[in-house]
């Protein structure tokens, strides 16, 4: 299949998905918001006012909703957890982190609209020479990558707030490996990346098209192929000019890759961050009325569908709960009720069954089966 071919399936089946869901998704995103958000605001783990409407903001992107749901095969109970994780974590990172100063020129650039794909998605192009001659830590590295995720997230949810047309959910990434040697690739980056930063933004890429390769970096895919997943292999192409020429026209891309925009390191980029000269990404949407907090029961049933450890008791106040064999025994407590629920008449009537068939068994054994069918015989009138 080629690149245009696979890159229109999938984001067919994206959206198909993303339209049957919708109603899931405002279910998730409503249960987060008036259940979960206060609950972790009690436990203090949102210490200003600027955590908390960042949170709510993420709350409200409905397409971010959407792919954690995807990401845990649209199991509510998964979604939800890994969705207050990611609550967490969010907080955590974008607090502990010091603001990063801009990409360095040439690494990072995100195509100003109406710049698009041939699905309008937009477009994002890496050049991992950026790097080369600066002396940057790889904690540096993942600032730098974690600003540009949400920058780029809230690039979407901009871009879906104007649009009247179906929304877009992912960008199209053109990774450029000019002057990179296979040697320089930071593994721990990647790594970490898979790790950290993935599970936390799913599904912000479209797919990653490779250009201006050499014969090293050939080689050094087709050693990987056989080892990533069948999920990142549908999503990454080696390109030539005219093949990408096919995927995005040249009106919308810079004159370094034959277009007929101005050159990348005369374009602004619009994933800087505030405080950058370039930095332009202004919110337009009218701001959201505030959400009144709904505080949650003192305890949560086992099988509420507000509870994200679904089968297990939660307390108010701290989600969590007790680990080890505890848990297992709340488990296999909760699937017994289930199941008396689903086959109690059965059930009865089996055991009433088998409670007769035993007497029956019994008394033929002492020979008493004889007599008692006599004085049954005698009692009737």
């Amino acid at each position: 299949m080629d690149c245009r071919t696979a890159l229109a399936s999938n984001h067919d089946e994206l959206l198909k998905l993303y339209e049957e869901h919708t109603e899931d998704i405002e279910a998730l995103r409503l249960t987060l918001s008036q259940r979960i958000l206060p609950n972790i605001q009690e436990d203090g783990l949102l210490d200003s006012q600027a955590e908390l409407a960042r949170a709510r903001n993420w709350l409200e992107d409905d397409v971010s909703t959407f792919k954690m749901f995807k990401r845990h095969k649209f199991t509510s109970p998964f979604a939800l957890e890994a969705m207050r994780d990611t609550l967490l974590w969010r907080s955590e990172q974008l607090r502990s982190r010091p603001q990063p100063s801009p990409f360095p020129r040439g690494l990072l650039y995100c195509l100003r609209p109406p710049a698009s794909d041939f699905l309008g998605q937009p477009v994002v192009i890496i050049r991992p020479s950026g790097l080369q001659g600066q002396a940057l830590s790889t904690e540096t590295l993942q600032g730098y990558l974690i600003h540009a995720l949400e920058m780029l997230r809230q690039h979407l949810v901009q871009l879906n707030s104007t649009a009247s047309a179906r929304p877009q959910l992912q960008a199209l990434v053109i990774l450029d490996m000019t002057d990179i040697s296979v040697r320089t690739v930071n593994v721990d980056l990647l790594s970490w990346y898979a790790r950290e930063a993935m599970p936390r933004f799913p599904g912000m890429l479209a797919g990653v098209l490779v250009v201006n390769t050499g014969w090293a970096h050939s080689g050094a895919w087709s050693v990987l192929r056989h080892v990533l997943p069948d999920a990142a292999l549908r999503r990454v192409f080696f390109l030539s000019r005219q093949q990408l020429h096919a995927v995005i026209q040249p009106s919308s891309l810079p004159k370094d890759y034959g277009g007929e925009l101005p050159l990348l390191k005369e374009t602004p980029d619009i994933l800087d961050f505030p405080g950058s000269p370039d930095y332009t990404a202004v919110d337009t949407r009218p701001p959201s009325p505030p959400m009144m907090p709904v505080r949650p029961p003192p305890r949560l049933s086992p099988r509420s569908s507000y509870n994200p450890y679904w089968g297990y008791p939660v307390h108010s106040g701290n989600f969590q709960s007790t680990p080890g064999r505890r848990r297992k025994r709340d488990l296999v407590r909760t699937l017994a009720l289930l199941w008396w629920e689903r086959w109690r008449v059965r059930a009865t009537a089996g055991l009433v069954v088998t409670f007769v068939a035993a007497v029956i068994l019994v008394l033929r054994s002492r020979g008493r089966l004889g007599g008692l069918a006599r004085m049954l015989r005698l009692a009737r009138p």
